[in-house]
């Protein structure tokens, strides 16, 4: 299993401007945000999806959205998605639910970040686990998830 460690020492390794923040609870994008009291438009989420033939898709988003999974399968070709168990996030990405990191993880083909996640300074997004958040910019996760620039559909999460 990969962890927080594992993400510092590919950031150092690859000389990538980029921080990893502990955090109080950092399993969500909600608890992230309010562990670091920032907005939750800038988190940025990893979803992690099986197709219908058991290949993970992974989905880079801002946190506070959902995407829209009928629409996003279509998008990238998929004829059906659904939301991997925790088993099969810890199997694709080597990162446990709630921890993983856009970059250094173990899923390197179809990968999508929203392209609207370059409007922002930086983003805050999994550490490698819930105790730990990554601060990266946005152009840099992109290059180093090896996501294709994408406009993911999604809708805004409802207000609590």
């Amino acid at each position: 299993m990969l962890g927080p460690d594992d993400l510092r020492r590919y950031i150092r390794e690859r000389e990538i401007e980029a921080e990893l923040l502990p955090v109080a609870e950092g399993h969500t994008s909600g608890k992230a945000a309010d562990s670091l009291d920032i907005r939750l438009e800038e988190v940025a989420k990893t979803i992690v999806f099986v197709d219908e033939d058991g290949g993970p898709v992974l989905a880079i988003v801002r946190g506070a959205v959902r995407v829209r999974q009928n629409e996003f399968s279509r998008k990238v070709g998929a004829t059906k998605l659904r939301l991997a168990t925790h088993d099969e996030v810890l199997k694709f990405t080597g990162f446990p639910a709630g921890g993983v990191s856009p970059i250094a993880n173990l899923c390197r083909d179809r990968v999508y970040m929203d392209r609207r996640l370059l409007d922002m300074e930086h983003v805050y997004a999994g550490g490698g686990s819930e105790a730990f958040i990554l601060k990266i910019k946005p152009a840099d996760m992109l290059r180093e998830s090896g996501a294709q620039l994408i406009e993911i559909p999604a809708q805004p999460i409802p207000s609590q």
